[in-house]
This record gives structure tokens, sequence and C-alpha cells, in this order.
């Protein structure tokens, strides 16, 4: 037998592609070096490993595809291209050494490691690069299973090789994950004792020669070698690597002293003895000591004088592992057989010296050819192809040489077709002659010809025929190496065969050449020559001299060199026998090479059962295994082959005296018992023994099945195996049911709906009933692809919105949920934020028009707020529109004038247009929290602000323009604060989901002259927290430009932007507007751009200090500014102590809390006092942010807490100082210095500005700590002298600061505001009501004053207590208040008797009760956020008109009636307020009472503070999105609160969307009702903020819920009261309405499309196509619609209980459909009219051949019999109606029993095996009879007959029936009694 002659199957001519794509650059730098290398890898190396091992080919993900992929390397440039495109670039610093692929740590994706001169710069595939120092020369790298081997060398010089010679790629990758940042960390540098360490510190002697980088985090670590027991520090320079394996820890090096190659395991030990002995008790902590690694020699091979040229690994024929050596100067290939011993779960590797053989090669490489599909452990089946010195290239597969590939002959002529004819007269170019190998990537290889040119040639590896490729498959996983190396030789000898011999053989061909073979087996060689079964011919030319091949080839070629190799055939011992120098094999190998053969290919054939598209395959393979098995005299074989296919039984003819020796595996048989019995109960035996085979791909179908029933009737997996032995992977999740962990195990095979429509009906039922019973709740921990399986699309998208991060998981994550879903079924569609121009609302009635614009259109800021969440959230009303109207600041304001004697018009023109100015100053800051974070920017739109218009029209003059006259008014000092707002609420409609904002975006938007609307902009990217993206340079130059708004606006951003932080560099930068930082002898005029200095260092800001002496007067020389210098220096002061109270927030640093308590006690630097009270309340409200809550920990918390507190009630009292011990709080020097010269204060506290900062600071210090002391102190004046001692405004901020410290007593109750009263003021107020009451009105005054300021003050602690609840008793509580304070204005509204005190406004001023009025309102809002509630909207817009129409329109009243609205609708109503510590401080500086007086008053509080609201605000809004169509719907909620102090646990309902409760309380939501499918999301209350966007832990997808709308269900938009869903409850009723095809009528219900009825309940395709398809009566004329309704229009009077008529097949499938949309079983409208098809073919005898169709069916009955034996449990009822399924019993068995012929055709068989051969009724017969053996289960004829020989003589009675029924139990009644006929027909004959 000769070996095979193959062609090469040349690609193409080869040249790097990294040549191609520098050539279209273009022109290459000058620096770019000239030598380049390159290497080809196989993209399974960067492709996820799952998806690889599933796949087994291609993927579609990028950037794994079906092409080589090449890295290109010149200089310090690499070019990683697929194929012929270019997938990255790396540019790197310096020159690149060398590179390889490793997995490093813990890290499951692959990773690029370049080797650089002084570092190693490491990338992942999706780009993020880490560079590691080196600490000294390293001359290469290689990967090993657990880190990167790093070889050194002796000293410090460079000796680096240019690139190594052989590619160190091996391997599968996973997906990735990312290490962004490695640092060092100087709190963690201790010293480990290790070498590595002593390699530092200049130790030569301790010096490793390898070293092992084995995390990213850590240090590369020293190797040691394992010598005689002992572990020493492995220093040999000269042992230099030459190659490593990365899936196996090996390691092969060259000694050049020594002339030496070792082969080293390396091991990872946990403790070396060095180590060991070293005290680390006070280094690591115990039991944590870091892994080593050494090295074992295992093998080595003297007297090479030049290392191998390569090395790598492959497979012996024997499927062990071998390490090959390329001995070029000795023209060998070595090979050492690799054994492995798996002892204590750990795998010990050792070669056997003698065990090692070699074969003469010049060139060789491992390539993937005779089994591709298969897997030795962890590693694929390898191949080598050798190049022999005489320049034939060969394949080997071990030792066994299987062909000899050569060259077309057409190549020479520049032909590279595929298609050209070979022969062996022209096989070779006398031309051209291979000279190299290299390259080589599964089985292409690139082949170098002695004409310097590089062919890309494919070793042909896979048939063109699925069903050949998988029989070879089968051979090599199924037969033992001995058996398959003779198989391969025929596979590949030369026979005559055309498989694999060209390559454009297509499926026939090489079907049959495969059957050929097969057949050929059986056919018996007499002798064969001993020669070929020597492993390796002595000598080539020797070979070629005695080859058969040889002197064939000699009479057409006349050149010599090439030689033929004769296989290698290794068979058992027991099995030949030497006669005369050849080998006689016995018949027993060739029997049981067959029967194994058999064996495997019959597994082959139960799987391919089990997939309804190979249907062709299998009848195939039926007769391939028909004709083994009668070779073979296998007549139960062939009994089960001609039953499935009874056609069959006319070509091979079945023999009564052949004898099987066993009974063929049967897969359905098994499914069936394991339905019927259980899984305890099943026979392992009917198994085939493929299917228990770790790893077998072949089958891997038939497995997964096999593994799904096995678990669904309860087996109990053993680690990843079963009890039977079969193999299932599990994927993570809990489970409490068989149903739960059957879906998980699907999941896991990635075994998806796609993959279940391929199953027989009758095989998937079982399992889409397990995925139905976990439909409806299955567990949360789940991955996103179980969800799909289920049918749970909205479960799946939440799951994969909070898995997703990174866009390469992104794709893999998706790939793999499209592979587990159908493609017409995956919905999952994002939900966006609107963009700035686009996706806004078209809608007519959200419209504005500017009437001064061109086109009509306006921009007012508010217009992007109409998109379809708001809209679902307010429903049809206009709220949101009027909304905008009373916001909007950028359009004239209409002017209602009268006719007055004493004016001219045109004076109350401007009298009225000023007061409306106020108002419309106002406006900006409701309409910030209106628009807050609802819309996102692109990189390209410019920042844009709406006009701030303080113009007027005139409606009765056709609107004409009015503007205020400049000569009364100073306009441009009227809008300079409000114009910073405006800049501020337009900034402030940036959403932060959006990420990180881009530093190019905000400098794109910087001005070149600094302007107020950049400085509000700035604040509000601060408060979202966006000035993180600028750099110091950017920071420094927006201080430079030394613009008042500039530096107020950056400097509350900043602090915003690193709040808590204490980020050294912003704290520089605030001190520096902070004079008590100054130094005492530095009094300066400092420009800001040595302001900033200090964020170089602040040692040189104090020398610039000590260098300069002049005055200190802050920014005297402001441009624009229209305010005096020292308010000015106020403003900025005030604004830097806030900024550091944020920035330091919650730390509570001494030495911040030092200078920021003198600053609340400063002394005055001029005579405006007022202006030090708004530094004073700074000072106070950035103390309280620092020691916020920290006081509720201790003393040690604050270390001064006493002297702090008293120092603070100083301030509160005005007391004088005595015995003030403490340094820090003492009277400065510096301050007395700076008071020098101006209005002293005296030694007494003014607490007229010092009270506020105080009371505020004691408040938030002690912010619900519960503090009796602190209250009690802190006390409200119950005595005349403390009431006329006290400002009534300062006993409003003691009585929020007390409730604010006892946060839990605060109650919504009128009782509790009373509480606050105390009796004086109360029974004084309530005195006034008698008109005879004796108090004096100054005392009057005085008692109505405090009383209206306590009221206020306990309304304002109501609103921060209960921020953004919606509580309804604060609602109706605060409420009735407002309007109490409103009818003492002026009575408006009804009130509620005499629950309140009347006739106050003759006590006290209206401008009192005016702010009183608003702060309850205000507090109102502050309740209701975000809720936009109908009753308190109502109120505000009356507030604000009210105040327009009397002319009390103060500029403060009107900025606290915006910022109401816009609390009330606050982000559109998509946010809310939080109740935390620092929501409440922020909450509480927002809504200071002290409201200004005017658009520039900021004397006692800044006005840039008013916008700090939003860092207390939350987006606890969700909305549900319909995952089908993506449009957000209307969901009810079921809301679940913890219980607390004011309440028990409650649950509420909810409609989405909505705002849920914060985060402390929420315990469950679900989802509700019956439209959709529910979910349960479990909680656990913490108090902590709301999840952040993008939070991988946010459960709520930040914000956006999916939700699945069940079957038969409109939405609540299209049906809110649920009337048109009950039309899916009669569909068969509709449907009939629409079927006559008769009717004519076109516009009524008759018109009505069925497909677009089914479409508005479901928006499955597959419901809607089969409407299109089986229910519409246009169908009727159609051949289609004809054949289908016939087919399914059989049975119909037992499909409902015969309540509709036979025959009506349009009827039949409306029912069908109508009943599994109403059941929710859309999946499974194919099962049922599959179920009525079957049942039609077996009344019309027709089925198909080559299927079992009989099989399917009973899988179902078994189905429904483990449903009502209660082995399945469902719900809701089975998923085939169990009458329906009964009455398919009695039909078939009815017509088995009834049917003409069958008893003799019956008889015939079982007395001769003989099977029906009548012509004239073509194969009704056989197929009759096929389906009585398989439906009654009557066992082969000769098993019939060997019983009845056993039983006759034992008989007794006349009836053999009880004794058959004993020895065939699962045989029919039926049966037996035809069988006991026949046998007693036999007696009696």
């Amino acid at each position: 037998m000769s070996v095979g002659v193959r062609r090469l199957s040349v690609l193409g001519e080869f040249k790097p592609f990294g040549l191609i794509a520098e050539a279209l650059d273009g022109k290459p730098p000058d620096n770019l070096a000239d030598k380049y290398d390159y290497f080809l890898f196989d993209p399974k190396f960067v492709r996820e490993r799952a998806e690889a091992d599933n796949n087994g080919g291609c993927s579609i993900s990028a950037p794994s595809n079906c092409s080589d992929h090449e890295l290109f390397i010149r200089g310090n440039r690499i070019i990683w291209t697929t194929g012929a495109r270019v997938f990255k670039r790396f540019t790197l610093p310096s020159q690149v050494i060398t590179v390889c692929w490793c997995h490093i740590g813990d890290i499951s994706e692959a990773l690029l490691c370049v080797l650089q001169i002084e570092s190693l710069t490491i990338y992942n595939t999706s780009g993020e690069v880490i560079s590691i120092p080196l600490p000294r020369t390293i001359t290469s790298i290689w990967p090993l299973p657990f880190g990167l081997l790093l070889q050194s060398i002796e000293g410090n010089f460079p000796a680096h090789a240019p690139f190594p010679s052989s590619s160190r790629l091996l391997g599968a990758r996973d997906i990735p994950r990312p290490r962004r940042e490695i640092g060092h960390s100087p709190q963690n540098n201790y010293s480990l004792p290790s070498s590595f360490n002593h390699n530092i510190k200049g130790e030569t002697v301790s010096m490793s020669s390898h070293l092992i980088l084995s995390d990213l985090l850590e240090e590369p670590q020293c190797t040691y070698i394992e010598e005689r027991g002992k572990l020493n520090i492995m220093r040999d320079f000269d042992e230099r690597t030459i190659w490593t394996s990365d899936q196996i820890p090996l390691m092969a090096s060259y000694n050049k002293g020594k002339m030496q190659h070792s082969v080293w395991v390396a091991e990872v030990v946990n403790c070396i003895p060095e180590v060991a002995s070293t005290s680390l008790s006070d280094v690591v902590p115990a039991g944590v000591l870091p892994k080593q690694f050494s090295f074992r020699r295992i093998w080595q091979g003297k007297g090479a004088q030049t290392s191998a040229s390569k090395v790598f690994l492959a497979t012996d024929d024997d499927a062990a592992p071998i390490i090959c050596l390329l001995l070029q100067e000795q023209k060998k290939l070595l090979a050492l057989r690799l054994q492995s011993v798996e002892i204590n779960n750990e795998i010990l590797f050792d070669i056997k010296p003698d065990m090692s053989w070699s074969i003469p090669a010049v060139a060789a490489a491992p390539v993937i050819v005779t089994r591709p599909r298969v897997k030795v452990g962890l590693l694929q089946y390898t191949d080598i192809v050798v190049l022999a010195p005489d320049n034939a290239l060969l394949l080997y597969s071990g030792k066994q040489c299987l062909c000899r590939y050569m060259l077309p002959s057409s190549l020479r002529k520049g032909n590279l077709s595929r298609s050209l004819e070979f022969s062996e007269a022209a096989s070779v170019s006398h031309d051209l002659k291979i000279i190299g190998l290299a390259d080589a990537v599964e089985g292409r290889i690139n082949v170098m010809v002695n004409t310097g040119q590089i062919f890309r040639c494919e070793l042909r590896q896979n048939p063109s025929s699925s069903l050949t490729n998988d029989c070879i498959t089968a051979m090599a996983e199924g037969l033992s190496s001995n058996f398959y190396n003779y198989f391969l030789v025929l596979l590949w000898g030369d026979n005559n065969s055309t498989y694999l011999s060209e390559a454009s053989s297509d499926v026939d061909s090489e079907w049959n050449s495969f059957c050929s073979i097969i057949m050929q087996m059986g056919q018996k060689p007499s002798l064969i020559s001993k020669q070929h079964l020597n492993s390796a011919p002595d000598s080539s030319w020797e070979f070629l001299l005695n080859s058969n091949f040889h002197k064939n080839y000699c009479k057409f070629n006349f050149i010599a060199g090439i030689s033929g190799t004769k296989p290698a055939v290794l068979v058992p011992n027991s099995s030949r026998k030497e006669v005369d120098g050849s080998l006689i094999l016995n018949d027993s190998f060739y029997s049981e090479l067959f029967m194994v053969s058999l064996d495997a290919l019959h597994s082959l054939y139960e799987s391919l059962k089990l997939d309804t598209l190979r249907k062709r395959d299998l009848e195939l393979l039926a007769v391939l295994l028909c004709n083994v098995a009668k070779f073979l005299g296998e007549e139960y074989y062939l009994d089960h082959y001609i039953r499935d296919f009874p056609c069959l039984s006319k070509k091979f003819g079945m023999s009564m005296d052949s004898v099987s020796r066993k009974n063929p595996p049967s897969l359905f048989k098994w499914l069936e018992n394991c339905l019927e019995y259980g899984y305890n109960y099943a026979n392992v035996n009917d198994l085939p023994p493929l299917i228990r085979k770790d790893e077998s791909s072949v089958v891997s179908w038939a497995r997964k099945v096999v593994s799904f029933y096995s678990l669904l009737l309860g087996a109990k997996p053993i680690g990843k195996k079963l009890p039977s032995g079969v193999f299932c992977n599990i994927a993570p999740g809990s489970f409490c049911s068989n149903e739960e962990l059957t879906v998980l195990a699907m999941v896991g095979e990635n075994f998806g709906l796609q993959q279940l429509d391929l199953l027989p009906c009758g095989v998937s039922l079982p399992l889409r009933h397990a995925l139905d019973k976990c439909r409806e709740s299955p567990p949360t921990d789940w991955p996103a692809a179980a969800y799909i399986l289920l049918g749970r699309e909205d479960l799946a998208s939440s799951c994969l919105a909070n898995t997703c991060k990174s866009k390469e998981l992104e794709t893999q994550t998706n790939v793999n949920l499209i592979s587990m879903s159908t493609p017409y079924m995956l919905h999952l569609h994002p939900v966006t934020v609107p963009s700035i121009v686009s996706d806004t609302s078209g809608l007519d009635s959200t419209k504005f028009e500017d009437t001064d614009s061109v086109d009509g259109s306006m921009t007012d800021g508010m217009e992007h707020i109409f998109a379809s969440g708001t809209q679902l959230r307010y429903g049809r009303d206009l709220r949101l529109n009027e909304v905008r109207r009373v916001l909007c600041s950028a359009r004239p304001v209409a002017i209602q004038t009268s006719v007055s004697p004493s004016a001219t018009d045109q004076d109350l023109q401007q009298a009225q247009l000023w007061h409306l100015a106020q108002r419309t100053t106002a406006l900006p800051l409701g309409r910030g929290a209106f628009t807050l974070a609802t819309i996102n920017t692109l990189l390209t739109e410019a920042f844009t602000v709406p006009k701030l218009v303080l113009a007027g029209r005139l409606p009765a003059q056709q609107n004409a323009t009015v503007n205020l006259d400049p000569n009364i008014r100073n306009i441009q000092e009227l809008k300079s604060w409000p114009e910073f707002h405006n800049a501020v609420a337009a900034g402030l409609r940036l959403s932060p989901i959006q990420g990180k904002m881009s530093r190019t975006w905000i400098m794109y938007n910087k001005p070149e002259e600094p302007n107020i609307t950049h400085a509000g902009l700035l604040l509000a990217l601060g408060l979202h927290g966006h000035l993180r993206a600028l750099t110091i340079s950017d920071i420094y130059k927006y201080f430079y430009q030394e613009h008042e708004s500039t530096a107020v606006g950056l400097m509350l951003g900043l602090a915003a932007s690193y709040r808590g932080t204490m980020q050294p560099v912003i704290s520089k930068s605030l001190y520096v507007h902070i004079p008590a930082r100054h130094p005492s002898s530095v009094e300066l005029e400092v420009p800001t751009i040595l302001q900033v200095c200090c964020y170089c260092s602040y040692a040189l800001f104090r020398c610039v200090h000590m260098l300069l002496h002049y005055q200190y007067k802050n920014y005297s020389d402001f441009p624009n500014c229209n305010t005096d210098n020292n308010s000015l220096v106020m403003i900025l002061q005030s604004a830097a102590l806030m900024s550091v109270g944020l920035l330091y927030e919650g730390s509570a640093h001494p030495q911040t809390m030092q200078i920021l308590l003198g600053e609340i006690g400063r002394r005055s630097g001029g005579d405006n006092v007022l202006e030090r009270e708004g530094h004073a309340v700074s000072a106070g409200f950035a103390l309280g942010l620092v020691a916020l809550g920290t006081s509720g920990r201790g003393e040690d918390a604050l270390g001064f807490t006493d002297t702090l507190v008293g120092r603070l009630f100083h301030y509160i009292g005005g007391k004088e100082v005595h015995n003030e011990r403490s340094h820090f709080l003492s009277l400065s020097a510096d301050e007395n210095n700076r008071c020098a010269g101006q209005m002293m204060d005296g030694t007494m506290v003014n607490v007229d500005v010092t009270a506020p900062g105080a009371i505020i600071a004691l408040s938030l210090m002690f912010l619900k700590t519960e503090s009796e002391a602190i209250v009690s102190r802190l006390s409200i004046p119950n005595t005349h002298f403390d009431l006329q001692y006290v400002r009534p405004d300062f006993i409003m901020l003691r009585v929020i600061a007390r409730n604010l410290i006892m946060w839990s007593r605060v109650y919504p109750s009128d009782d509790w505001i009373q509480s606050q009263i105390p009796e004086i003021v109360k029974s004084n107020v309530e005195a006034l009501r008698d008109d005879t009451s004796d108090v004096d009105e100054m005392d009057a005054e005085t008692f109505v004053q405090a009383y209206v300021n306590i009221v206020a003050g306990a309304c304002i602690s109501l609103g921060l207590r209960f921020a953004g609840t919606k509580n309804a008793n604060v609602q109706e509580l605060l409420y009735g208040y407002a309007v109490y304070f409103l009818n003492e204005i002026k009575p408006v509204f009804a009130t509620r008797g005499n629950a309140f005190p009347k006739g106050l406004s003759r006590y006290v001023d209206r401008c009192t009760l005016e702010i009183c009025l608003h702060l309850v309102v205000l507090s109102l809002s502050v309740v209701m956020a975000g809720s936009g509630h109908l009753q308190t909207f109502r109120l505000l817009r009356f507030l604000r008109g009210r105040n327009s129409a009397d002319g009390h329109a103060s500029y403060g009243i009107q900025m606290a009636v915006s910022l109401a609205i816009g609390f009330l609708f606050l982000g559109g109503g998509m946010r809310t307020f939080s109740t935390n510590n620092n929501s409440i401080a922020a909450l509480f500086i927002s809504l200071y009472p002290r409201l200004p007086s005017g658009p520039n008053d900021n004397r006692c509080h800044l006005q840039a503070f008013r916008h700090l609201y939003v860092l207390a605000t939350e987006a606890r809004w969700i909305q549900t999105v319909d995952v089908d169509t993506g449009l957000p719907v209307y969901a009810p909620f079921e809301v679940t609160v913890r219980e607390t102090e004011h309440y028990s646990e409650t649950s509420y309902c909810e409609v989405t969307p909505c705002i849920l409760p914060e985060r402390a309380i929420l315990k469950r939501v679900c989802v509700c009702g019956p439209r959709y499918w529910p979910q349960v999301i479990e909680l656990v209350p913490e108090d902590k903020p709301w999840w952040s966007y993008g939070d991988k832990n946010d459960p709520f997808n930040s914000g956006v819920l999916y939700i699945k709308r069940k079957i038969g269900a409109c939405s609540y938009v299209d049906d809110p009261v649920g009337c048109q869903s009950l039309l899916s409850r009669a569909m068969h009723k509709v449907f009939s309405l629409t079927s006559d095809p008769s009717t004519n009528d076109k516009s009524g219900l008759g018109s009505v499309a069925v497909d677009q009825l089914v479409s508005t309940f479901s928006s499955d395709p597959s419901l809607i196509a089969f409407a299109q398809l089986c229910c519409d009566p246009s169908w009727n004329s159609r051949q289609v619609y004809l054949s289908l309704h016939t087919m399914i229009g059989s049975m119909v009077d037992q499909v409902i209980n015969g309540h509709v008529v036979v025959g009506d097949s349009l009827n039949i499938s409306s029912l069908k459909l109508g009943k599994c949309m109403m059941s929710e079983m859309d999946q499974l409208v194919d099962e049922k009219i599959w179920i009525m098809s079957v049942a039609k073919s077996i009344s019309e005898l027709r089925t198909n051949k080559s299927i079992p169709t009989h099989f399917s069916v009973q899988l179902a009955l078994a189905y429904i019999d483990a449903q009502l034996s209660g082995k399945l449990t469902t719900s809701k009822g089975g998923i085939v109606q169990s009458k329906f399924m009964g009455s398919v019993r009695k039909r078939v068995e009815e017509l088995l029993n009834c049917s003409n012929g069958l008893q003799n055709h019956f008889s015939n068989y079982l007395t001769s095996g003989k099977w029906p051969d009548d012509e004239s009724q073509g194969d009704k017969n056989s197929i009759l009879l096929s389906w009585y053996l398989k439906w009654f289960r009557v066992p082969p004829p000769s098993v019939i007959k060997t019983a009845a020989e056993k039983i006759k003589p034992k008989l007794v009675s006349s009836s053999l029936v009880p004794f058959l029924r004993l020895l065939f139990p699962s045989t029919h009644i039926n049966a037996i009694d035809e069988i006991d006929k026949f046998l007693s027909s036999q007696v009696c004959q």
C-alpha cells in the first residue's frame, strides 16, 4: 500500500500585509528601520474562549474572522492586520525588540507584550496600554500559562536579539478584564525578602537569569531551579530559552557551553525555603505569601553544536503530546513523548528518552489537518508537516507518514487557480523546489521555493460534505489510536479514491469515496509488508528505491531526490503474526475494527436524528450503516435502520441465521424511558458510547439533549458530569427546581431558541416545558442569555445594561445573546436621552413663537422638555406648557395699562415694566431646576444660552415692544447677576449621564474675553462634576483673567466637582482668596496670576509673599465692576469659604475648621456690617460642611468639640470672652493688624453678624445626632427680655437648627408645629383675637414677629425633613399654612375656621408676611419636588400673578416663587431631593431664609449659592420601556418601604413613570398587573445615595426598566381601561368574521387583516407570519394555502371537544393561534400544527422518509404521561392538551390494529424478517409495518424466536401472553397478542 500523493492548494503568493499597509500610508518616516519582522497567528488567540470552542471556526465578532492575523513590526511601529484589513496600529517610544501574546495573572484575555530596551509595554485587545519599567537588561520574553517569562543577561550592557525565531502563540483567549492604571503606592512600599529585591540591591550573586511577571500589579519575580530536591535561584545565564508553551507549563532551553538542550517544567510553589525561613510577620499578613515559580528539568540532550531552529508541540499517533525539536545540523526532527500523571489534582509531566523518535527533516511545522475537531486535553490534535532532506514535503500524524504534498505544475506559469488538473506526470515543476516552511496557522502554511518566492498554501483539511466531516471526526473520537491509524492509511493512502485528492471534490464524490474507504476496511489484504509498518524510512533514498511510486515516477521524470514514503501501520500484537518479513493481520483485527467503526458511526446516526435539518445526511448514513451491519451480520443493527427507513428493506434483506452481539443503542428509547420512569430507571446502555465520552464534538448535539433530559428528570450533577458520565456545562446562577437547573444547563451549553427549533417537536416539548415554567419568575442572578432563552427580553435588557460596560464586552455579549435567541425574536432597543438638535417634540401645543425673529421660532431653554418620557409623566394635560410659559424669560411680557389722569401712559408702562423686570430676572433660577439634567450635548454643538428679555409688549397695540428706559434705570446693573443665573440654568440642562465632559468641549465654548455667561456655565458644569476634566493650566488661565463672576463660578464649580476629596491643588487655589491663610507680615495687592502660582508650589507662593510688601487690596482693579471694592472682596471671599467647605465636606479637618471658625467671628474691615453677615454665613455653612454630622462620632472625631461648640455659642449669645485657652481660637495679631486704622467692633461679639453663621454651623455639625445638650442651649426665647434681645429671623434659624439636630422628632402634624411655639408667644398671640386684650402694641408686635418666624422655621424644617418624599400629610399641612399666611396678607381663600390666629397683619409688616409665606411655599415645593403636584402648582401660579398685579414684586419673593416652580417640576419631573446629610446641607444653603432685596443683593447670602440644590438632587425617576417596541409605557408598580419611626412596613401602588422612595427605605419594587410579565427587584435598605449613572450595581439601569407585554394585551396607552384586550379572549370568533372569502366588503370588519389584528396584541414576527399564511382568506386561491390547510384540517373534531366542523382548516388555524396567544405560548404554534400534521400523515400513510416521525409523537405522549404522573409539574397546565394527545394515541392504535394486510406482513416479518415488497402499494405497507413495530415496541424477530424457544418447554397453558409480557415489558399488549397468535400458529404447524 503506497503513500498518497496530494497537491498543495496554493492560495497565492505571500507578502506581509504590513508592507502593503505601509505603502498605502504614504512616505514612511525617515527614521524608520530597514529591517522588519512579522508573524501570523490564529484569530482564536484573541477571541473569547467559549465562543471559539462552541463555534469551532469563524466568529462574527471583530476582530475574529477566518483569515489569518498578522503582526508586522518595524522599528517602533506594530501593525495588526486581519486578512487584508488593518485592525490596529501601535506606535511605541523606542524600538521594538520582540513581541508575543500572553496571559498574565487572572486576566482572561490575551495581552500583547512588547519588549523594548528599557520597558515592557502591554496592550489588551481593546487598546488599553500598561508600561512596566525593567530593572535590568531583558533579552527576550516568552509566554507561560500563568505569566510572562523574562530572560535577562548577566551585567548591565544590552545584548538584544532582533527577533525570536519561533512564534510563541498558542492557546485560546477569553474576554477582557481591563486594568487601566498601574502605579506605585508609597503607602505600600514595603520590601519582601525575595531574590528580585536582592537584584535591585545589587547583589549579583542572587540575581536570577529568568524572571516571571505573574501579575501586572506586582514586580517580576525570580525563578528557582529544583536540583536534588532543593530549590535554588536560577542563575544560569547561559541557559538560553528557545521555546515555551502558554498552554502547558513547559520551557525548552539550550546551553551553548554545554552543547545541551533541556526541557523544563514550570511549577508554582507557595513556599520557598529561603523565604519561609525569613520572618515575614512584620511585612506580610499571616498566611499570605507571594507565589514563587520553579523549573524542574525533565529531559536533556547533548551533542548539538547549535540550538534547535524550531520547537513546537504536536501529537503522536496514539494521541500523546510530543515536543518536537528541529535539529538542522543533524537534519532531523526529534520528537519527545510527554507523559503526564495526575496526583492530588496536580499534573506532573515527564519525558522518557527511550520513547522518543526522530524522522529526517530540514524544516517542519505543526499543522491541524487530520483531526481538526479533536482535542487531547487542552491541546488541539496537531499533525506535522515535514520538509525532508530531499525536498519532499510530507505530512505526518505522529511518526506515521500519511501523504506527500507536491506543488502544481502550472505554478511556474503564474496560474494559481485551484481548479487545475493534477497529473502525476507533470506533478512537480522542474523549475521550482521547496526549500523552506514558515508561518503555519491551522492547516495553512507558507512554502518557500528556490526562486525566492513564498506561496501561501493550504493543506486540505475539511471535506466540503458536512456528513463526511462528521463521520471522520466520529471515527477519530470513537476509534482507538491503532484502529484510527489504520483508517488514516486508507483515507490518505494512494488508493485511487478521489477523497481529498482534488480541491474541486464535490459533496457527493467525497461521500462516495468515504463509503468506499469504510467498506475497504473490511476487505482483508493477504500480506502487508513489514517495511510499511516501520515508523519511518531508514533513509529517503532507500525508501524511494523500494517504493512502488518510485517505479511509476521514474517513467515520467528523470530527476532524483524526491522520495515517496510508505505509511506505518500500528496494529495490536495479538492481531498480527510475521511470515517471511511480512505481517498477516488476523480476522479479529478487521472484525473488531469494523465493529468499533459501526459503533462510532451509529453514535453519529443517533445524534443526527435530533437535527431536523440533517434529514438527507441521516438517510445517507443509514445506507452506509446498513452495509456495514450486513457485512458484520449484525441483524439487530440492520433491523434498527430499516425500521427507521422502511424503503431500505428492498435493498437490504435480513437473515435470520446471523446472530448479533448486542442491541444497538437507541437515543429515542432512552429519552422515552427517561420521561416514563425517571432518570434513575433509564438504561444507560441505550446511550451511544460517544455521548458519554468527554468533550466529544461530533455528538455534542445529542450529548446536550441527553444532559438536559437528565437534569430535568432528577439527575444531580457531580462537578461537570452527570451520574451517567455525560458531560454538562452549567451556567452560573441559583436554582431551586429541576426546570431552573435545566435552563442553566441550556445556557451553559449555548443551546438557545434557534437550536431548540432544530429539534424534533416531540423532543423539544419537555425542554419548552422547562422554559415555560421558569418564564414567569426566574431567579434574579441569571445571565442575560438565560432570560433571552425564556423569552424575557425585559430581564435580559436590564441584566445586559448592568454587565456590559465596554464596547468589546458588549459586542461579545450581544453575540452570545443572538446565539441564544432566534434571529426574529431578539428585541433589545436602547432608550436614549435627546440631544440638543434632535429628538425634540414637534407637537403644536409645545411650540412658542418669537415675534421678533424672522421665522417666528424662539429658543427659551425649555423646548427640549417635551420628550416622550415627560409627556407620559403628565399625560395629556397642559401642565408642562404652563410651566414653560411662566418660566420663560426669552420673550417680552405683556403690559396692561390703564388710563390715569395723573401720569402719562409711558410712566405707567415704565413703572409696570420695572416691577415685571424683577420677576423676569428671577425666572432663570426656576428654569434651571425645571430643566435640570434633561439634555445631552454633542461635542460638535456650541453652548447656547436663551436670551434674557426685560422688554414688554402691548397686546392692545398689536404687541408693540416697550423697553426699559436706560436713563431711569441702570439696566446693566439689573442684568449682571440674572445673566449669571441665566447661564447657570442653561448649563444645568446638560445631563451628567453622558459621563465625563470633554475638556475640548469646555475650551471650545470658552470666550476670548471673560463674560458672565461663561462664568455661569462653569458653575453649572462644576455642579454636574464635569470640571474634573480641566487641567491645572486651564484653571490657572481662568484665574488669570481676573474676572469676578468667572472666579466665583470656577471656585464653586471646582469645589462641587471635587466635593469631599480635599484635593490639595484645588484647596490651594481656594485659600488664596481667604486672608486667614496669608502670612501676617505680607499685606499685598496680589494679582490673580500670583495667587494661582500655588498650583506649582506652595513654598514658591510663600516666597512671593515675602518679597512683595505692599497693602493687601484684593481684586481692586477688576474690570466691569459696578460695586465697591470691599463688596467685591467679600463676594470672592464668601465664595472661597463655601468652596472650601464643599471641598472638605465631612472630613472634620481640624486646621480647616480652625480657619473657618475664625472667619465667622472675623473683625470688620469696613463700615458695611451687612456684608460681613454674608461672609459669616458663608463661613458658618463651610464649617458645618467640614464637620457635617461628625459630632455624632464622638470627641475623637473633632478633638476640640467642647471648645469649638463653646466658641460658636459665644458667637450666638454675644458674651465677652474670658479664659480662652485655645490658641487657635484666640484673637490673633494678624487680625489686629488688619483692623488697624479702621472701625473696631470692640471686645464684644456682634451677634447680628456672627449669630446666623454660628447657628448654621451648629445645626450641620450635629445634624441628625439627637443631641439634647446642644438643643437645650440652642433654645427658643421664652421670656419678654429674650424675645426683645433675639432678632425674629434668628429665632427662625434656631427653630430650623433645633429640628435638624432632633431629626427623628420632626412630625408632620399641626400639633408638632404648635409645640415649637413657646407658651408665652402662643398665649399672647391667642389673646390678640380679643379686642379687649391689654397686650401692649410693641409687645404684640414682638410676639407676632416671633410667632410667624417660628411657624415659618417649623415649616422649613418639615420641608427639609421630608424633602422629596411627596408625603401627603406634610403637603396638606404646609399648604394650609401657606393659605393662612396668604389670607393674612389679603383674604383670598377659604380657611378652616379658627384653626389659626387672625389679624396678624395689624402687628407685623407685610414684607415679613410675604417672606414667611414664600418660605412656606418653597418648603412645600421641596417636599413635592419632581411630582408636579397640581394643587401646589395652582397656588404658585396664583402667587406669581398676584405679586405682579398688586405691585409687590420684590426680587427675592419672585426668586422664591421661581425656585418653587422649578423644584415642583425638578428635572422635568424626573428628579427629586434626597435627605442624606450631604443633601440636607446643600438644600439648607439654597433655602437660606434671607431673600435678596434686588438682583445684585449679595450682602447676606451670595446668590450663586442658591444653585447648590443641584448637589441634593437624585435621579430616582423610573421609566418602564416596552422591550419589544422600545417605547416608554405605563406600568403598575407595587413599591414596598421598610418600617420607620413614622409608619410600619408599607406597600403602595404607583404607575410609571414615577419617582421611587429613597434608597434608605426602599425594600422592594414589583411590576404587577395583568398586562406585563412580573418582575421583582429585592433591595436591602441602605443609608447611601441613589445609584449614579452607569453604576453596575444599579438595579434600575439608570432609570430605565425594561418590561415585556403579555401576548393578548394592549398597552395602557392604547387601551387604558382594558376593553380592547378582551378581544384576545375570542380570537377565533374575531377571525371568523374575517374568514368569509365570499365577502366583498372592503371597508367593514370583514376587510380587517388577521395579521394586523394579531400585531395589535403581539410583536412576535412568528405569530404574525403564521396569521398571514394560515389564517388569511386571501390564501384560499393559492396552492400553498390548499396544501397546508389540507394537512391541518384532519382530526378537527378532536381538537376542542368536537365543537369545530371537520375540514374547517381556517377556523382550526385561527383557533390554535388564539389559544397560543391567550396561554402565552407563542413559541408553540409550530408544535401544535406539527401534532395535527402527524395525525393527518398517519391517516394518509404519508411520512417523511428521512426522519422517524413516530418517535417524536411517542415522546410527546411520554411527555403527557410524565405530566399526569407528576414527574413534570406545571402551574398553568401542559403545553399540549392531554385530551388531544390521548385522542392522537387512540387514533394511531385504531389505525394500526385495523389496517388490512398488516397482520400478514407482521407474520412474515416474524417468520423470516422479510418486509413487504408489494410495488403496487409503493412504500405504504413498509411504512405501516415500521409504524407498527416502533409504536408497539416489537423486538427483533430473532429475539422473539429465542424467547419462544426458551419458554416452550416450560409451557403449561395454551397462552404465551404472560410469559411474553414478562420477557418484553415495554412491548404493547396488542403486539403481545399478535406474537402469541403467531407462535401458536407455528406450534400448530
